[in-house]
């Protein structure tokens, strides 16, 4: 029994949550049930303790998911509200376990967790693309657009194209980081090459996804950490080699007619109000936005709370005859971390959630802690074009790794 509560114990569930995190959300939502058991034992046990200030660093991560649990009061659909504040709440549990629990984790733990999460990801794509290709060979299938966007994502998990993508960017730049300026990380030379072959899976699997952002955002930050690297060591052939391999990708994929149309999106977009279907790209966000913009003038101070930001943005279709934002089967949130935000729960929301970034951006710049820094720019990046927070996968996302990633420098300052 004392072995199950020894320190090494947290550093294995770590292990466990980032390596089922990809597989969601049944598995990781099983991880952290487990992790909050262990936890609650621990706390009973008067194992778990935290001084003034983890209590001030709690609140300030927290702060933000607590003042949208407070708008239940002037939330009309109460059964969504639950349903979202459930979720929401994955966020301070994990920032207080983190902030509380006996053990500390150390680089060697953090390098650890990275390598479960990128190597269980890159068995998913492997598995995916796998399925994929097999599917089209036994002429199951005839359309090699089964390996591309939402079809690629579902094919063995059940978490949506985008929200991948952003686990893809962030394991892309958290493993290029590792291997070229973490100097500790990969000393035995099988990690190196297995951590190679991850990166060129995933970079591959990234494409595939279509998410025009996270490939950008992916390009831009390994690009900057080899840059650094470069710097450091007087040797720029590797960053030679990125933007070569980076080059050809591009070239392979644009060569694609369906990614083509998808690119175009970027910059040519029409206003179809026929209704006759869906579309996506920035035709379809400026449209969401559009009546996001709405919502929050009608409720600029305390938004419309965090059981009716989807109701409200449905309304708003409905009134200004969205038409191709009524599909059945689809609901529309704001598509912007911010925007939903400021919907959800007003002004006062919206400082809370970034001041609370910009606090933890602060310190981990002080501080040092440069795989916070990937982490958070990936996902405000991504964020300003898909609301993580209303995404069960992304909440995960970001409840397990802004909490883990900044609590372990923050406790051992």
């Amino acid at each position: 029994m004392k072995k199950l509560f020894q320190n090494s114990t947290w550093e294995y569930l770590f292990i466990l949550l980032g390596m089922t995190l990809p597989f969601g959300p049944a598995l990781p939502n099983l991880a952290i049930g487990l992790i909050g058991l262990v936890w609650l034992i621990q706390l009973l046990m008067g194992k778990c303790r935290m001084d003034r200030s983890h209590w001030i660093a709690f609140f300030i991560l927290s702060a933000y998911t607590f003042y949208c649990v407070s708008t239940y009061w002037y939330s009309e659909n109460h059964g969504y509200f639950w349903k979202k504040a459930g979720l929401q709440l994955l966020i301070p549990l994990l920032a207080m376990v983190c902030l509380s629990i006996p053990f500390r984790a150390s680089g060697r733990s953090v390098r650890r967790v990275l390598r479960a999460f990128i190597f269980s990801l890159a068995l998913l794509a492997v598995l995916s693309l796998g399925k994929q290709i097999w599917s089209v060979i036994s002429e199951e299938s005839s359309s090699w657009s089964l390996l591309l966007f939402d079809q690629l994502a579902s094919a063995v998990g059940s978490i949506h194209y985008l929200t991948l993508s952003l686990y893809t960017c962030f394991a892309i730049a958290a493993g290029f980081y590792l291997l070229f300026l973490d100097g500790t990380a990969w000393r035995p030379d099988r990690y190196r090459r297995i951590i190679r072959v991850c990166m060129f899976l995933l970079t591959v699997f990234l494409f595939l996804l279509g998410s025009r952002i996270a490939i950008v955002t992916a390009i831009a930050l390994v690009l900057i950490i080899l840059s650094i690297q470069a710097r450091r060591a007087g040797k720029y052939m590797t960053l030679i080699s990125a933007i070569a391999i980076l080059g050809v990708l591009t070239a392979i994929t644009l060569t694609s007619e369906t990614m083509q149309d998808k690119w175009k999106e970027v910059y040519q977009f029409e206003d179809d109000s026929s209704g006759s279907g869906y579309w996506g790209g920035t035709g379809m966000r400026v449209l969401i936005w559009d009546c996001a913009w709405k919502v929050i003038q009608n409720n600029p101070v305390l938004g419309v709370g965090m059981g009716d930001d989807l109701d409200q943005m449905t309304l708003c279709y409905r009134v200004y005859s969205r038409n191709q934002l009524l599909v059945e089967g689809n609901s529309f949130h704001a598509h912007n971390i911010f925007l939903q935000a400021w919907v959800r729960s007003g002004i006062i929301g919206l400082l809370l959630l970034m001041g609370s970034l910009v606090w933890t951006i602060v310190y981990s710049v002080r501080y040092q802690n440069p795989v916070y820094l990937l982490f958070i720019a990936t996902f405000v990046l991504l964020g300003m074009t898909e609301s993580f927070f209303q995404i069960n996968a992304g909440v995960l996302f970001f409840a397990f790794f802004s909490a883990f990633l900044f609590c372990y420098k923050f406790r051992s300052e």
